[in-house]
């Protein structure tokens, strides 16, 4: 009998030893559980399926019988058991228990006409009818039969309830068939990817956030039952190839922390990154999107140049390389590495253009060096001041021999200033990250 359900007869096709109990079943020490089922619904689904056709004692349908024998049959797929009892369910049901029954399985097209006939009968609702139809319902059916003995003719025509109904039911007044919520109804499904020798079980609902599984999952449905399955234990996992288990990890940390939590993780470089690496890799666009903006406000310049590289965000490339032209400290090793060779020598190249001291060396008197004219006497004249200068060579009405001048003076190029050197090594790095990237 069981082998009429499209779902107990997978399970018995399943070959001996995969099952954590093989002997599951087969025992009245170890029967099948069923879980969420009550005895009086699979008693219901036994007494249609066992009733003889030829038997002097034949089952008597009724509503008590019928609906929880279709739940049953409705939930593990006996299809030819549904479909026989759907006419007789409609046949048989008064309107109120087809309204109930309607609800329960998601029959749209019977609750409209229901509630027209309920409206039309003659006799009001009675207590038990009222509790099983929800008080929604109650007060739309008592409303228009409220409204039908106002009318001269106490009469309705069907299509005028019905655009009552529709109305009714389109606000939502009524109890229709639950809808999967957009954004909040979650595939519960798990799917096992081994990345390396470690094995980990996701749920579908959030891999389906990146383009490149819902499209996997799309290929996999569409093709044979029987040639399925990858992911789906874990004996036949989804294997990733050239994948790091610290990459992935990263990715679920980011898609499974709630907002609302104290533990979340340290949001450093190597998180970020990772998480970025894979988010970037399988197209989880919000994702993506989000960890941009984070690493744009946490990453230094050195890890913002090499994400950069990693990842072609060629416009990313500018500031960090300008800014560590500029910095006090010079590069260390670790840094070095991570931005590698190419950024290492037109950072060092600059830095050493543009230093204070060699700047400072290619001044001229005639650049009007800035400091403050000291006389022989301890007197000081005001001068025009500069940064890098202590004394200047400035004698207005002042005798030359008697003031003391900053040696730098007497070299050849004019000092530029800080915006000027920053524009230049800018334009500099510019033409390179065009030339080279």
């Amino acid at each position: 009998m069981l082998l009429k359900s499209e779902t107990f007869s997978d399970m018995f096709k399943l070959p001996r030893g995969t099952a954590p109990d093989p002997e599951e079943g087969t025992t009245p020490e170890s029967p099948i559980s069923l879980n969420g089922v009550t005895a009086s619904d699979f008693e219901a689904l036994l007494r249609v399926l066992y009733a003889s056709h030829f038997s002097a004692d034949q089952l008597k349908p009724s509503s008590t019988i019928i609906i929880p024998a279709f739940r049953l049959a409705n939930m593990w797929h006996f299809e030819e058991l549904r479909a026989h009892l759907m006419p007789i369910a409609e046949k048989m049901f008064s309107d109120v228990d087809k309204l109930v029954f309607a609800r329960e399985f998601q029959l749209e097209e019977w609750i409209v006409p229901a509630h027209i006939k309920l409206c039309q009968r003659s006799d009001p609702l009675n207590s038990e009818e009222a509790s099983k139809i929800g008080l929604p319902s109650l007060l739309f059916v008592s409303r228009i039969r409220e409204e039908i003995l106002k009318s001269k003719s106490r009469k309705m025509l069907d299509s005028t309830i019905q655009a009552k109904a529709n109305a009714w039911i389109k606000d939502g007044c009524v109890q229709v068939p639950m809808a999967r919520h957009p954004e909040f109804y979650f595939e519960g499904t798990l799917v096992f990817i081994q990345i390396q020798d470690t094995l980990f079980n996701v749920h579908k609902s959030q891999l389906l956030k990146s383009k490149a599984f819902s499209k996997w999952f799309e290929v996999q449905e569409s093709v044979q039952s029987e040639e399925r399955g990858e992911g789906l234990s874990p004996d036949k996992p989804i294997f990733m190839e050239n994948i790091e288990i610290s990459d992935f990890e990263a990715l679920l940390k980011a898609l499974y922390t709630p907002q609302f939590s104290d533990s979340r993780p340290s949001l450093n470089a190597s998180f970020i990154i990772s998480a970025f690496r894979m988010a970037n890799l399988w197209q989880f666009s919000e994702l993506r999107a989000f960890l941009l903006n984070l690493a744009d406000q946490i990453l230094g310049d050195v890890d913002k140049i090499s994400f950069a590289k990693e990842f072609g965000l060629k416009e990313w490339l500018l500031t960090p390389h300008v800014n560590l032209c500029q910095r006090d400290q010079q590069l260390d090793l670790e840094e070095a590495k991570k931005i590698g060779i190419d950024s290492l020598l037109i950072i060092n190249n600059l830095r050493e253009e543009f230093s204070p001291q060699k700047l400072a060396s290619y001044r001229t008197l005639a650049s009007g060096c800035t400091g403050i004219a000291q006389g022989n006497l301890g007197y000081t004249y005001p001068g025009n001041r500069h940064p890098a200068a202590r004394f200047s060579y400035l004698g207005t009405g002042v005798s030359y021999e008697s003031m003391e001048h900053c040696s730098a003076c007497l070299t050849k190029d004019y000092l530029p200033t800080a915006e000027e050197v920053n524009s230049t090594i800018q334009a500099r790095i510019r033409d390179w990250i065009e030339g080279s990237m």
